[in-house]
Parts: structure tokens; sequence; C-alpha cells
């Protein structure tokens, strides 16, 4: 091969990885249990727990309460009328174990998490 085309592939080479760098490894969230969630509000994590207690009101604003029942929750899910849809039954995960991922914000002393995404919603098997 000819010196100059040696080099132009090796340029290219270069300049082909500095363009489309590989993809990175998703960053893995934390988790943490409900009662610890409230140490972590601005962090995006997962919080895993047992649903103690579940409300849908009229608007279809869907609350799932971790730790104990409301209003002694230690946190919660909460799904707003505008996403409804995208979840099927929410009120039959009371009693079960799930995990909820999003970025954990501070309501009125509570730390929760809003659902827009049915992927955010796990329940493991």
């Amino acid at each position: 091969m000819k010196p100059h085309f040696t080099l132009f592939v090796a340029l290219l080479a270069v300049a082909i990885g500095t363009l489309c760098p590989a993809a990175e490894a998703p960053k893995q969230l934390a988790v943490y249990s409900p009662a610890e969630a409230a140490k972590h509000i601005g962090e995006t994590a997962t919080v895993e727990g047992v649903v103690s207690s579940t409300r849908e009101l009229a608007s279809k604003q869907v609350f799932l309460n971790f730790g104990d029942p409301y209003p002694n929750h230690d946190f919660t899910a909460l799904v707003l009328p505008a996403d409804r849809k995208n979840f099927g039954d929410l009120i039959g995960l009371n009693g079960k174990t799930v995990r909820v991922t999003g970025k954990i914000e501070d309501y009125r002393g509570k730390p929760e998490i809003k659902l827009t995404a049915p992927d955010q919603l796990v329940v493991p098997k």
C-alpha cells in the first residue's frame, strides 16, 4: 500500500471514532426502600417496596402508597389523569411488591415519583 493511502485510512478511522463514539452503557440507578426515598429528593432512582394502599380519584389521578397506608405512608408513586391511560390495573397492585423509577420529588414533606410511562413501573416476578 502507498503511505498516503495508509495515512488516509488511519485518519478516517480516527475521524469516524471521534464523530460516532461507541454508545455508553446506561448508568445503573440506585435502588432505595420507601423509607430511604426521603433522603434522596432530587435524585433519579428506583424505589422498591410493597404497595400498602391505593387510591383513584374521580379525576383518574392514582396514588400508590408504600410503607404504612395513607396518610402515614413513607412514599407515593403518583399517576396523573393525563397519563392514566398508559397504565393497566393500578388498584390491583395493593399488597404487591413493585419498583418505580423516576425523579424523587418532595410533595408536602413526603417523597414521590410521578409515573408518566408504563416502563417506570415494574412488578418483579
